[in-house]
């Protein structure tokens, strides 16, 4: 999901647009009749969707909304935490 993130928004962002916007909520049509981890809350009460989108760069706006803007985007694919390497041998 990460890698998607990453090349869609350099592709929204090389276009001139500057933020991306939209509402973390759960899938109200889903597939799978599995319990949706989306809906579950943390500790604090937080959608656990909300924290992946969090992670993911994005900031939270009001309520559920969220937004990644260039700058956010930026900051998150220059971290650490985003750049792990698996090692091997």
């Amino acid at each position: 999901m990460r890698k998607f993130l990453n090349n869609a928004a350099k592709s929204i962002f090389a276009i001139g647009i500057s933020a991306i916007v939209g509402d973390a909520q759960a899938n109200g049509h889903p597939v799978r009749h599995k319990p949706d981890f989306h809906r579950e809350g943390t500790r604090d009460g937080t959608l656990k969707l909300v924290r992946l989108y969090e992670y993911l760069g994005f900031s939270r706006m009001k309520g559920n909304n969220m937004a990644l803007t260039a700058e956010n985007f930026t900051r998150a694919v220059g971290s650490k935490r985003h750049n792990k390497t698996v090692k091997t041998g």
